[in-house]
């Protein structure tokens, strides 16, 4: 599962099963460089609107990914620092704000 380190998170570790949806712990405010890295199995994720920064390849081989809410507005999602790459591999998936949708 999901590895934190204080308002981090780190890693998802171990194999993900198929149809995988994960809902991040509210708090967090970084989701690292490559943490579902080749997680092929996730199809769905829910980011808090406490988070404030997407580094490089953090869904780097999600290949299946098809959702990702965002729990705030349009506007915190433009204010959270994102990577140049962080949506590498799922630029076609669709945010999914509380007010509206985004394009990555």
């Amino acid at each position: 599962g999901e590895v934190y380190i204080g308002k981090l998170l780190y890693k998802y570790k171990g194999k993900m099963p198929s149809n995988t949806s994960i809902v991040i712990k509210d708090g967090t405010e970084t989701i690292c460089q490559s943490a579902f890295d080749c997680c092929e199995g996730l199809t769905s994720i829910t980011l808090p609107s406490s988070l404030k920064d997407i580094q490089n390849y953090a869904f780097n081989g999600c290949d299946n990914l098809e959702v990702i809410e965002f729990e705030g507005t349009v506007e915190q999602w433009n204010n959270i620092q994102k990577d140049t790459s962080w949506n590498y591999g799922i630029s076609g998936v669709v945010v999914e704000c509380i007010d509206g949708l985004v394009n990555p």
